[in-house]
Order: C-alpha cells, then sequence, then structure tokens
C-alpha cells in the first residue's frame, strides 16, 4: 500500500504542532462567519420590526380570530414528526461525535495506513479504491485531517439547525454524499468484500448507515406522518439481518471454531477479540472482552450459532410488520447490539486513535426511528379522526375554504421573519454551516487533484533545508557522454549536486528518479537550473555504466542532467571533501553513498544542504522530498 510508512510515529511533534495550529485558525475563521451572521441577522430583525403601510393594512384587514386561525394553521405546518426530528439528532450528534474524535493529534498520521487498508485478501479493485485515498491522506495530513473535522462538523451542525424545509432536506444529502465517500474510501466498501466480513465486526460498515439517515431525511413529511417510512426501514431491516445471518453462517471464514485448538490456528473472532483487548482502554473492559474471548474459544461453534439465530430471529421479526412483534425485535435488537458494542467492537473509539463508534450505535438509532415511525403514525391517526370531524357537526354552514383565503394569507418570508426572529436566525445559521462543510470540502477536493505532497511530510523526517555558505572547491570529471565538465564551466546555473551509485545501490536509482521528477516541477525554470551527480563506485567509472542508469530513470533526455566521473584519485579527491569513504557501497537495502543533496548558487557556493530520506522511505515521504528539493532550487534562484 503507498503512503506513510508505520515508521513515522503518528505523534510526530511538527506534524501535531502543524495540525493543532491549523485547526486553531480555521476555528478563528468559523467564528468569524457566524459573528458575521448574528450581525445580519440582528440588522434584519431590526429593519424587518419597523411599521410599514403594508404591515399596517394587513393588519387592519386581518381579525384576531383569523390571525389565530393563521398562527396554529402555521403551527401545525412547521411541526417536524417526532421520528424525524430522533432521528435528524441523533445523527447530527453522531456526526459531531466522530468529527471530536477527529481532532485526535494522531489521526494526521495514522489513517491512512492503518485505518484506509483493507484486508490483504480483499479484490485487487478494493485495494486501488483504498490506495486513492491512502495517497490523497498521506501526500496533504494536514489539510486532509483538517478539512475531515469540519466537513463533520457542518454536517452535524446543519442537520441540528435545520429542522424544516429545503435546508434540512440539503443536510441530509450531504450527509449521504460525505457518507458514501468515507464508505468507499474510508472503509474500502464497509469490508464487505474482505474475507473476515461480518455484522459483528461492522459490516456493512458505520458510514454507509449515515447515508441511509441522510436519504430518510430528505423524504417529505406525508411518509413520516402516515408510517410509510417506518414501514419501509423495518422490512429493509428485515432482508438486512437475514443476509447478515447467511454471512455468519457461511462456512470456510473461521466463525464456526473458536481457539482452534484441534484446527492449529485462532477462529476468527477469537483472533478479532485478542487484537481488541490490547488496544489502550480501561482495565474492566478489557477483561469483559478477554472473558467473552475465553467463552468462544471454548464454545465457538455455539456462540456462532446463537450469533445467526439471533440475527435469523430478527430479520423474521422485522418483516413480520406487527407491533408487538415489532416492539419485541426492537428491544431484543437494542440488547444485542449493545453488547456487541461492548464485547467485540469495544465501543468503536478507544485507543485514540478511533474516529467514529462504529456500526451498532447508527444501527440502533435507525431501527427506534423505524419503531417511532410506526407507532406514532397510528396514535396521531386514532387522536386526530374525531378533532377532523368535530368542526363539520358544529358548523356545518360555515364556508371553512373562503375564510381560509380571506382571513389567513399565507405568511410571505417577511412576516414569517418579522413574527418569528427564530426562523430567520435558523436559516443564516444552516447557512453558517454550510460554509463550515465547506470549509472541510474545497481543501479535500484541492488535495485529492494536488500530486504534489506536502512539505511538512519530509520535514517531520529530516526537517527542513540547512542553510548553508560554503565555497566549493573547482572539480573536473568527464561526464556521461565523455565530455569534460567543470564547477567553473556551470557557474552562472544554480546546481543541484548528489553522488550516486549507478550500478549497485537501490536508494542511488530511487533518488535519481526523485530529481527528474524535482527538474519537472521546475518548469521554465529549469534552463537555469543543472542537475549533477557525481559516481561513487569505482568499479563502475565507465560512461556507458553511467548512460545506464540514465536510461533506467528516465534520465537519459534530460538536457540540464550531467552524471560525473573520472580517476579514481579525483572522484576520491571529491568523495573526501563531502566526507564519503572511498568506494563505498551500502548494503543491498541501503542507500546512496552520501547522505545529503547539495544546492549550490549561481557563484558554486553551497547554499542549501538536503538530507536524503532513509526511513520511512515511501512515495509520500519521496514526493514530499521532490517538492521541497525542486521549492529550495526556486529560492536559490529568487535570491540575490
Amino acid at each position: 500500500m503507498p503512503g506513510m510508512s508505520r515508521g513515522l510515529p503518528p505523534g510526530n511533534p511538527l506534524v501535531v504542532s502543524a495540525f493543532e495550529s491549523t485547526l486553531i485558525r480555521q476555528s478563528l475563521l468559523v467564528a468569524g462567519i457566524f459573528l458575521l451572521l448574528l450581525a445580519i441577522w440582528a440588522a434584519l430583525v431590526i429593519s424587518l420590526r419597523r411599521p410599514s403601510a403594508t404591515h399596517l393594512a394587513t393588519g387592519a384587514i386581518v381579525g384576531a380570530a383569523g390571525a389565530g386561525a393563521a398562527g396554529t394553521a402555521h403551527d401545525r405546518a412547521e411541526t417536524e414528526p417526532a421520528a424525524r426530528r430522533f432521528l435528524r439528532i441523533a445523527f447530527a450528534s453522531l456526526w459531531i461525535f466522530d468529527s471530536l474524535l477527529g481532532l485526535q493529534t494522531s489521526v494526521p498520521l495514522y489513517m491512512p495506513s492503518r485505518v484506509f487498508e483493507p484486508a490483504a485478501s480483499a479484490p485487487l479493485w478494493v485495494h486501488q479504491v483504498a490506495s486513492f485515498a491512502v495517497v490523497v491522506w498521506s501526500y496533504h495530513p494536514i489539510v486532509v485531517g483538517c478539512a475531515s473535522v469540519w466537513v463533520g462538523l457542518g454536517i452535524g451542525a446543519w442537520l441540528l439547525l435545520a429542522a424544516r424545509g429545503p435546508w434540512s432536506r440539503c443536510a441530509g444529502a450531504a450527509s449521504v454524499v460525505w457518507g458514501l465517500t468515507a464508505w468507499v474510501f474510508g472503509e474500502s466498501f464497509g469490508g464487505l468484500l474482505a474475507p473476515g466480513a461480518s455484522w459483528m465486526f461492522g459490516a456493512p460498515g458505520a458510514a454507509l448507515f449515515y447515508c441511509v439517515a441522510g436519504a430518510l431525511l430528505t423524504l417529505g413529511d406525508k411518509g413520516w406522518e402516515e408510517g410509510q417510512v417506518g414501514l419501509a426501514i423495518t422490512r429493509t431491516a428485515g432482508i438486512f439481518f437475514l443476509l447478515m445471518a447467511l454471512l455468519q453462517a457461511w462456512p470456510g471464514r473461521g466463525f464456526w471454531r473458536g481457539d482452534g485448538i484441534s484446527q492449529g490456528a485462532s477462529g476468527t473472532l477469537v483472533s478479532m477479540l485478542t487484537a481488541m483487548a490490547r488496544t489502550p482502554q480501561p482495565h474492566f473492559l478489557s477483561s469483559w472482552i478477554t472473558s467473552f474471548a475465553s467463552l468462544v474459544g471454548a464454545h465457538g461453534l455455539a456462540v456462532n450459532l446463537a450469533v445467526v439465530v439471533v440475527l435469523s430471529f430478527l430479520g423474521l421479526a422485522y418483516l413480520s410488520e406487527r407491533k408487538a412483534t415489532l416492539r419485541l425485535a426492537v428491544g431484543a435488537s437494542v440488547l444485542v447490539c449493545l453488547a456487541d458494542w461492548v464485547l467485540v467492537q469495544d465501543l468503536g473509539f478507544l485507543g485514540g486513535t478511533g474516529t467514529d463508534p462504529n456500526s451498532m450505535i447508527p444501527t440502533l438509532v435507525i431501527l427506534v426511528t423505524a419503531y417511532m415511525a410506526i407507532t406514532r403514525a397510528g396514535t396521531e391517526v386514532e387522536l386526530l379522526s374525531p378533532e377532523l370531524e368535530l368542526p363539520a357537526r358544529l358548523e356545518p354552514d360555515l364556508p371553512q375554504s373562503s375564510v381560509s383565503a380571506d382571513v389567513a394569507p399565507r405568511p410571505t418570508w417577511r412576516s414569517r421573519a418579522r413574527d418569528h426572529p427564530g426562523y430567520v436566525l435558523r436559516g443564516l445559521c444552516s447557512f453558517g454551516a454550510l460554509a463550515v462543510t465547506a470549509l472541510g470540502v474545497v481543501p479535500i477536493v484541492g488535495a485529492a487533484v494536488n500530486s504534489h505532497a506536502d512539505p511538512i511530510v519530509y520535514q517531520a523526517i529530516d526537517g527542513p533545508p540547512t542553510p548553508i555558505d560554503v565555497a566549493v572547491p573547482n572539480f573536473v570529471l568527464r561526464d556521461q557522454s565523455g565530455g569534460i565538465e567543470s564547477l567553473v564551466d556551470l557557474r552562472g546555473k544554480v546546481v543541484v549536486l548528489a553522488f550516486l551509485d549507478p550500478v549497485g545501490v537501490a536508494s542511488s536509482r530511487a533518488l535519481g528518479h526523485e530529481l527528474a521528477q524535482a527538474d519537472g516541477l521546475l518548469a521554465a525554470e529549469r534552463a537555469r537550473v543543472e542537475f549533477v551527480a557525481v559516481d561513487t563506485s569505482p568499479a563502475n567509472r565507465s560512461p556507458s555504466s553511467l548512460r545506464a542508469f540514465d536510461r533506467a530513470q528516465g534520465l537519459a533526455a534530460t538536457e540540464n542532467w550531467l552524471f560525473l566521473t573520472g580517476p579514481e584519485n579525483r572522484l576520491a579527491a571529491l568523495w573526501k571533501a563531502y566526507g564519503i569513504p572511498a568506494g563505498a557501497v551500502q548494503p543491498r537495502s541501503g542507500g546512496v553513498a552520501s547522505d545529503a543533496i547539495y544546492v549550490l548558487d549561481t557563484r558554486g557556493t553551497e547554499r542549501y544542504r538536503l538530507n536524503v530520506v532513509r526511513e520511512p522511505s515511501t512515495e509520500a515521504t519521496r514526493a514530499s522530498f521532490t517538492g521541497v528539493l525542486a521549492a529550495t532550487v526556486q529560492r536559490v534562484i529568487a535570491s540575490p
């Protein structure tokens, strides 16, 4: 998997400091946005409350009784179905909680290598999809790490503030889009295509439930009030639990055995529990998980059979559509999901690296929402039917339609804003939540299309380039074409000086490729730069070996590239000047003969020294080094 190596510790002080400072700056920007919106709201309320001719005329026409009827109709229209309100607030809280977990300082460097990486036996195309997310995050750990926090906070605040209308439905749609992004790239399709996929471990992925909740919030009120949404959820839940029971019962996946004493290997569930018990957490939780692992190890077949039976029962119960059975199914779901959340998923966010509570809590929220939607719908029909008939019996001759049309006209946004200032405030705050969401989305999109790694990835390993001011003695050597080159001949150009072995050292080949990439980043400034490498191998000093190296690294057609060699005594003198022992050839897994690259100005004076990345040498660190090298060269070009 490309990206960040496990060798770069998540608590790297430079990355942590940059992460925290970026969040603080962006927090000030968010605070400024909401203060501006509050000021706009105050100004609107003051201006709208001033009496106007239109307002006075409307007040003269509308009587007290008509105004009361209009207010009652308005209040009813603004009443959100209880089930929808529960779903909206619950998932808003989950979005905010997940974002707060994203504030952990280990997130920028931990996420790419240990969260996004799918199982080794997953299909190749799943690895390719996950690799895209790994590259984007590992190239831009600060940008993407901070942006993911603001996206979640923005969506959560948006759901909380926008209770009704188009704003609320748009917040649900945003939850679908970002949840789907997290499910595909962050969870590798919820792990469904991995061999150890199980409902107990979180399949089909927590993020998918965020998508489902967002889609439900985009639906109109009629489906909620009549119970259609609740029925659709329960039917889907029934099919879902039956499929999860089938997945759990599927043979050959390791769930039917315990500790595997007779098989010689631990069962899948025991292996998972053993790993979770090692996670940093309170002792009582780890002891519970260890005890459950012992139970599974001793009675693996019985435990898995019980899980399959329970999942099958839940599936059939939700498909029955009887309220008594539904009540029993929801109660059983609460017990089973909470038990799995504690004993198997280990609360999902412990250990200092979790970014969500896993799948059980979102599952329960959706199931409880379905129960509320069905039961509340039936209650409202029974209680409201007599009231709907009452006015017709008491006042059968009253022209209701004409009164409502003449006396209680539909309120405009100005009248609603004047009479209900909170309406305007919710709208403005919803706009602010959208701005916060955009504060996260825009940088992520920018990072996805930016192939240049953040300099901080390299600097987290070796620090920034070291400024120096040393005059370099002249040298005269032969280039890969057989021509004579000297340092004096290169005066007037910025020189990038490296020491490479053209044959035996793997890191020399990698560094040659990075030099070619840095040359490409310079664009129009390439004509003012010369990349120069000096041969460090006494056994391979022929121009033909240098040309072979150039062809292998894509440098043969590079006009501003020189690979120099010559008599061993001249090379040895140059090696000594740069601290390279004669004939220095590293082990097979080692690096270049020199640990540094030097940038010389147009007068032949060394201006910067860059350490060559050794470990962790990954795609991200190499790309970051290339960008830092190109930026350093540009700095020298621009300096007097």
